[in-house]
């Protein structure tokens, strides 16, 4: 997160130093620019789908197990009633 970060950030300033230095925005500048960019998304997306996968995947653990302890709470309160 942070090289993104950092690549966002070098980009607006060669951004900056392209346009005072020469009145406008070079082609590789841009071309740095939208490599950053992209650097940048790829990683914040790759972060937010595996963090949403990972908090699924523990929901779904959690109601597997929970419904799991209320079959085996009512087994064991079956057993255990007295027998007539």
């Amino acid at each position: 997160m942070l090289t993104a970060a950092v690549m966002i950030a070098s980009g607006a300033g060669m951004s900056v130093y392209s346009l005072i230095a020469y009145g406008d925005i070079r082609a590789g500048v841009l071309f740095y620019v939208a490599q950053a960019l992209i650097y940048a998304g790829t990683l914040l997306g790759v972060s937010v789908y595996w963090n949403a996968k990972v908090q699924q995947a523990l929901k779904e653990m959690e109601l597997v197990l929970s419904q799991d302890a209320a079959l085996i709470e009512a087994e064991r309160e079956r057993t255990a009633a007295p027998q007539a």
